[in-house]
């Protein structure tokens, strides 16, 4: 397994019957009221029918040598049932789909695509739609307090992000997210993730990892992320550099490419 599977990790859950986060203090709901304000707020969000956008990054593995991983990623926003293009460099291309159920991959997977099909669906959706997503069911917003990123002198709000016991896949992972105290946008959040088939030695959970936004762009009202960079949070080592592009919050939900072509293997991962 490559590190990439630690530093690229989501909290994976699907839509439950409860409604909203639970907040610690008045204080923390203002603060996440304003973050999602300063991305664009929760109307557009709503009334996107998909998320989508396309994915390049570089994995640091040692010395001068990154590894590089293509994706395009296709999610409904309300039922989180996703598809995914895989490609590789030589123009042939993998494809992994969720229903919610049940994950499938298929076609040429090489290096970091031959990650666990339902593992992968949602990875990337959720750390790049982090300030919409505090919003889910589940979610457990701690009180502010203050802290610091790699490379940076600059103090950012802090919350932690937890989920309830039984909600989806992942319920143990944890994330701090880094607010600007002047914007209010989210600068980046730090994570540990807890999908079981991932760990390593017997451990129930990762090493934190950094993720910092380096670029942003407005698509449909919403401000999302173009880059980012993801460091180790003891060393702060660079990790990960990646370029998020194509985005779109219209397009219709294609759910023909849900269904596993014949060859296709079932993913059979623990989370």
């Amino acid at each position: 397994m490559t590190p990439f599977i630690t530093l690229l990790s989501s909290a994976l859950f699907a839509v439950t019957p409860a409604t909203g986060p639970s907040y610690a203090s008045p204080q923390t709901q203002e603060i996440i009221t304003k973050m999602i304000d300063a991305h664009g707020g929760m109307q557009p969000w709503l009334a996107a029918p998909s998320i989508s956008f396309d994915c390049h990054l570089k994995l640091h593995v040692g010395n001068d040598n990154w590894l590089e991983y293509w994706e395009q990623v296709t999610v409904e926003r309300q039922s989180r049932r996703a598809y995914a293009k895989l490609p590789n460099p030589d123009g042939s291309a993998g494809q992994i789909a969720f229903d919610g159920q049940e994950a499938w991959s298929a076609g040429d997977l090489r290096g970091l695509a031959r990650a666990p099909a339902r593992f992968s669906a949602w990875r990337n959706f959720y750390l790049f739609n982090l300030p919409w997503l505090t919003q889910d069911p589940g979610v457990i917003l701690g009180k502010p307090t203050h802290g610091q990123i790699p490379h940076d002198d600059k103090s950012y709000i802090k919350i932690e992000m937890t989920f309830e016991a039984e909600v989806g896949d992942t319920p143990g992972d944890v994330y701090a997210l880094y607010i600007d105290p002047q914007s209010y946008r989210l600068k980046g959040y730090e994570y540990v993730m807890t999908y079981a088939s991932m760990m390593q030695n017997g451990a129930n959970s990762s090493p934190a990892s950094v993720l910092i936004w380096d670029g942003d762009q407005s698509v449909s009202g919403m401000i999302v992320p173009t880059r980012y960079n993801v460091y180790w949070s003891e060393s702060h080592d660079l990790v990960v550099t990646g370029e998020v592009s194509n985005w779109a919050f219209d397009k219709a939900f294609d759910e023909s490419r849900l269904i596993a072509p014949e060859g296709a293997t079932a993913d059979a991962s623990t989370p």
